[in-house]
């Protein structure tokens, strides 16, 4: 590390020279000193347009900020700056957040007196971060942490720049869109109040009687900043906006309520879909995003200071089971909530959504001799109400570790219907800072019943840990899943399971991303089994599948609607090592039904060799559906441009490289979805905006 002695007094030197120089009223457009030596750090999670797409690198939309004294924000308190730091210094910030020896809008940074501008605050390169922050509250001091639980007032900004650019919609659009004032069911209270059972209340944000603006809609107000929003810094925008809302309101936010949103139009220009800070009170929504119950919902819960979930394929974002993850980017069908490690913390620290049906397990230390044993239900979240056997939401494996593991039930259905991928599975998820504070969670496994995961070496200790999904019961209510967790066994002791094992083999074609499956139940009348996010070209895929007995339909799709046209494709389901159904000549979806019947079983001609006896299996072929109305020929490399179409604006933000359009006319603010799986060829393409926009398939 390069050290730079005295650098602080010899910037400041440097600052007071060009002080004299350009005058007092250089304000921030030139660099000034600070008068305060520390100062109190946030912490931002941003959300960017060019992100939204790829698995980000770790950690790359955190940032922090210094809250500035007055005296250097010509007398304004509360306001923010950019840290800008070395990589090495900024690295420190978020190990030290990871640690919980960093604790956003509580925590400060003793940085010296060093120069600033509104580009931001900047330390001295030789400033070793660690040995400079004041954590201020130790341990796990609950007034530390900003709770998710009571009453929440929300008060809604709507910011209009002096251009009078400002997102569509009325006032009462506005409050419909999050508390649902005019009916709508489908807005940030909604998922809310869902997703914790009652525990927490949304309720339109309240004025101060000294306010002199007048509120036409309970929660939601609008004010006019003098910057152009599509030139103005981030920081720069969301400072204007503080100022002039506290100069209308008459206090120091939040005030009265507990969170504050801020609503811009950008048109994509700012680079940002929303952002929020950490443990505190305020969010910021760019273009109609504002109006998106998951997206809103997202950033709310990182104000009660969750941080993002990561997938199987450690994508920044990337897990799809719940809000910390994809957030739905739709108006409508925003049922979605949390993975069980954000469960388990949205329980714990003065937090009480499933504080009574948690269950804490440690196999390190409650075990007979060197071994572990426990076998245990859990019920999924929508059933927290409908659940008179007591069984458990969340179960939290201690590893005698700061990481630890979660496992939960992701039932498809009520407050959690929309949950993208695992549906009506268990899940096994890792979180640092013991599943109570601000950290990364990691989706280790997705299990159907006679399914296991295997910790190889359990907190460090040397020993297995082997988790066993027994049976998950979708026909009884509430739905439950029986797991079985074993320490300390060095081989699978766990007792066969009343299932059959069928083997469902895809080869891809030229086109691995738009196949996908679904295996349905008539018994249970919903999805058993998906598969797809194939990204191998001519490559065999094997899922081995636990079936009860009992009548199936498996439906392989394509998206583009050219089935397995581009290569040798084909789909094929074994039972006993031989063939019992196939196919892959179709358009857009093939739907093959089969029974099978375990009372029929007849013994296996070479038990040797078997894996499990032989039993019939019928399969009946649905017909194919019809081909495609839209061009299937291959499409070029390089993406296909958007046409202007005059009626219509098109934005594409999916996470499954799939073609989840959202649409809405410009003269409305109600924005519309459809699937369009006739489109989007390997993720790149946009040629079916302007299909779209010719059909008017928008609705």
């Amino acid at each position: 590390m390069i050290s730079i002695p005295n650098l602080s007094s010899a910037l400041a030197v440097f600052a007071f020279l060009l002080f004299l120089i350009v005058g007092s009223d250089a304000s921030l457009h030139s660099s000034m000193t600070t008068s305060s030596t520390l100062c109190e750090i946030k912490v931002l999670d941003i959300l960017q347009y060019e992100l939204i797409e790829r698995a980000y690198e770790k950690d790359a939309e955190i940032e922090f900020e210094c809250v500035m004294d007055a005296t250097d924000m010509d007398g304004k308190s509360g306001l923010t700056l950019p840290i800008q730091g070395t990589e090495t210094q900024i690295n420190e910030l978020k190990q030290m957040l990871k640690e919980n020896e960093l604790i956003a809008g509580r925590s400060m940074l003793r940085h010296g007196h060093v120069t600033f501008s509104k580009e931001g605050i900047f330390l001295p390169p030789d400033l070793i971060v660690r040995e400079n922050i004041i954590k201020e509250s130790a341990g796990r001091n609950l007034e530390a942490y900003v709770t998710a639980s009571g009453n929440k007032k929300i008060l809604a900004v709507k910011v209009v720049d002096k251009n009078g650019k400002k997102v569509a919609g009325t006032l009462g659009d506005f409050a419909d869109n999050i508390f649902g004032s005019k009916g709508d069911s489908n807005t940030l209270k909604s998922v809310l109040e869902g997703c914790s059972m009652g525990k927490m209340k949304i309720t339109p944000g309240v004025l101060p009687n000294s306010a002199s603006v007048i509120q036409k809609f309970a929660g939601v107000i609008q004010i006019t900043v003098n910057l152009d929003v599509t030139t103005a810094a981030r920081n720069e925008l969301r400072n204007a906006i503080t100022v002039k809302l506290e100069k209308l309101l008459r206090i120091s936010l939040p005030g009265p309520n507990d969170h504050v949103m801020y609503s811009i139009q950008c048109d994509e220009k700012c680079g940002y879909i929303a952002y929020s800070y950490d443990n505190d009170w305020n969010s910021v929504y760019y273009d109609q995003f504002y109006s998106m119950p998951a997206v809103q919902a997202h950033e709310i819960a990182h104000n009660f200071n969750l941080h993002h979930s990561r997938g199987i394929d450690g994508g920044e974002r990337s897990d799809k089971t719940g809000l910390m993850g994809n957030p739905l980017f739709q108006d409508d069908d925003s049922r979605i909530c949390f993975n069980p490690a954000k469960t388990w913390q949205l329980s714990s620290n003065g937090n009480n959504w499933y504080s009574d049906r948690k269950l804490l397990l440690s196999p390190r230390t409650l075990k007979n001799g060197n071994a572990f044993k426990k076998t245990f239900k859990i019920v999924g979240v929508a059933d927290y109400k409908n659940n008179p056997q007591g069984h458990f939401i969340v179960a939290k494996l201690e590893t005698g570790t700061n990481k630890d593991y979660f496992l939960g039930l992701n039932i498809a259905k009520g407050v959690n219907a929309n949950t993208v991928e695992a549906r009506n599975q268990v899940t096994l998820v890792q979180a640092g800072g013991n599943g109570e504070i601000f950290a990364h969670s990691d989706m280790k496994a997705h299990l159907h019943q006679g399914e296991s995961y295997t910790i190889k070496n359990f907190g460090s200790s040397g020993k297995p840990l082997e988790i066993n999904v027994r049976r998950i019961n979708l026909r009884v209510s509430p739905q439950v899943a029986e797991i079985e967790v074993r320490y300390g066994y060095n081989a699978p002791q766990s007792s066969p399971l009343e299932c059959n094992d069928v083997v469902l083999s895809i080869k891809t074609d030229a086109y691995p991303g738009e196949t996908s499956w679904k295996l349905v139940s008539k018994a249970y009348k919903m999805e058993m089994r998906t598969g797809g996010d194939y990204t191998s070209a001519d490559t065999v895929y094997d899922k081995k599948l636990c079936l009860e007995d009992g009548d199936y339909t498996l439906v392989i799709k394509d998206k583009y609607g050219d089935g397995f046209s581009h290569g040798n494709g084909y789909w094929k389901l074994f039972f006993d090592e031989k063939i019992v159904a196939e196919g892959g000549k179709f358009s857009s979806i093939e739907e093959t039904s089969f029974t099978i019947s375990g009372s029929q079983v007849s013994p296996a001609a070479d038990p040797a060799t078997a894996r499990t006896p032989s039993l019939p299996v019928t399969v009946t072929k649905a017909p194919t559906s019809s081909p495609t109305t839209f061009p299937t020929a291959a499409p070029t490399s390089s993406p296909t441009q958007c046409s202007d179409d005059p009626s219509f604006k098109f934005r594409r933000f999916d996470f499954e490289r799939s073609c989840n359009w959202i649409c809405w006319p410009k003269d409305t603010n109600k924005i519309r979805k459809r699937q369009k799986n006739w489109c989007n060829r390997d993720g790149i393409s946009e040629s079916c905006c302007a299909a779209c926009a010719a059909t008017k398939q928008c609705r």
